[in-house]
């Protein structure tokens, strides 16, 4: 579940034109939310689309919410079509797609159903109900933590990362590129809940020069 909720949400921040560091931030949001919520309780897709709107908020990116539900909405069909999905190799489920359905089209095909849908009326009433559950779990989030994430941006190891390349002298381009890799896709997992950013910023640099 986690690693499904944070490749929506690099999807939806890539759609969004959103920095690196608001992507960073909405995961530090969903992983410290699901560990003191339950991943059976509360939905995947809701808690994604509730921490894309507290980082845009939190990093000054704003994004309407008109925005942010079209683009949840156009990810999730493609996510049921299994567009771009090889289905012989990859199956996530019934939760993701009828994959026997998706299956007869290709991938242009597939595409072609995507742009064909119509994006939702903002006086609709699926529209209302999107709307409704973004409300909800964002004050779900909230009062889950304590309504303070002012402090998220700035612990991200990225940041460090600059940081100690610069004291410890390295003139490698390509290692500190490495280690600015690994702590971007240590986002995909709850590493930011259990270790401090300056752990992660100096365990990334010494497999960048590992490797």
């Amino acid at each position: 579940h986690r690693l499904h909720g944070t490749s929506i949400l690099l999807d939806a921040s890539t759609l969004l034109r959103l920095p690196a560091s608001t992507y960073a931030t909405s995961c530090t949001i969903f992983h410290r939310t699901y560990h003191r919520l339950s991943l059976r309780k509360h939905c995947v897709w809701s808690v994604a689309m509730g921490c894309v709107l507290l980082a845009s908020k939190v990093e000054e990116e704003p994004r309407s919410i008109h925005s942010i539900i079209l683009t949840f909405a156009h990810i999730y069909r493609r996510r049921r079509l299994r567009v771009g999905d090889d289905i012989s190799k990859f199956h996530y489920g019934a939760a993701d797609a009828e994959a026997d359905n998706c299956a007869l089209l290709n991938d242009l095909e597939k595409e072609n159903v995507v742009r064909s849908v119509k994006p939702m009326s903002m006086l609709g009433p699926v529209y209302a109900e999107w709307k409704d559950a973004l409300f909800d779990i964002e004050n779900v989030i909230l009062q889950t933590l304590g309504f303070t994430l002012y402090w998220i941006p700035d612990s991200h190891p990225h940041k460090f990362i600059l940081y100690f390349v610069r004291v410890l002298e390295i003139d490698n381009k390509e290692v500190a590129q490495k280690a600015w890799d690994y702590c971007n896709d240590s986002c995909r997992i709850d590493l930011c809940v259990r270790y401090e950013p300056e752990i992660m910023a100096c365990v990334a640099i010494l497999m960048a020069f590992s490797c």
